[in-house]
């Protein structure tokens, strides 16, 4: 392992990693060191989602996903875990979202309730939207790598896990107000149109 300083940043890099920094200073130009850096940075994107206990790989548009299922037989729909490799930014935009689509007939306060949701990124939280081609809903939150302790991204899945199931359990009881006709007031109804 070797220690190397450049401008304000300290790398500990392995020894292979050191000749292909090496050469790429002595024999080529700055964005070759920058490519080669971001190369050996790469393994953080991995590294902070091993805690998954599955084979993390990103494919070449810097996408990851996997289905999260519950350790119980006949789970017909999983919560969906998708993250985005932001290789400028080192850090990764993390996303699940629900086994439950919006129901067609949704109360006004439960927009009220998602639009706050939809805000919560302002101050640095979890965010909810809906992803083009879905009716479910997307809880997300954007991570900066740098200096996060080693499981920091495991335990904000678990948050976006937790939320994803309450917002499931507000779509189930959204559902079933509309379903079996509620009489109690709710407030102005919204109405999908199918496309």
């Amino acid at each position: 392992m070797v220690l190397l300083s450049w401008g304000s940043f300290l790398l500990l890099v392995d020894d292979d990693a050191f000749v292909s920094l090496t050469l790429s200073c002595l024999y080529g130009t700055l964005p070759d060191f920058l490519l080669v850096l971001r190369r050996l940075c790469m393994d953080i994107f991995e590294e902070s989602l091993e805690g998954l206990g599955i084979e993390v790989k990103f494919d070449e548009n810097n996408m990851f996903s996997c289905e999260l299922k519950k350790n119980e037989d006949g789970e017909v729909n999983p919560l969906l875990l998708s993250a985005y490799r932001d290789d400028d930014a080192m850090s990764l935009r993390v996303s699940v979202m629900t086994r439950n689509s919006i129901p067609k007939n949704a109360s006004f306060d439960f927009f009220i309730a998602f639009g706050e949701k939809a805000l919560e990124p302002l101050r640095g939280e979890i965010g909810a939207g809906i992803c083009p081609g879905t009716k479910n809903i997307t809880l997300y939150q954007v991570v900066p790598l740098a200096g996060k302790p080693k499981g920091y991204m495991i335990e904000v899945i678990e948050s976006l896990i937790e939320s994803a199931e309450e917002w499931d359990l507000k779509l189930l009881d959204t559902d079933k107000e509309t379903a079996f006709g509620d009489s109690t007031p709710k407030g102005k109804e919204f109405n999908f149109i199918e496309r």
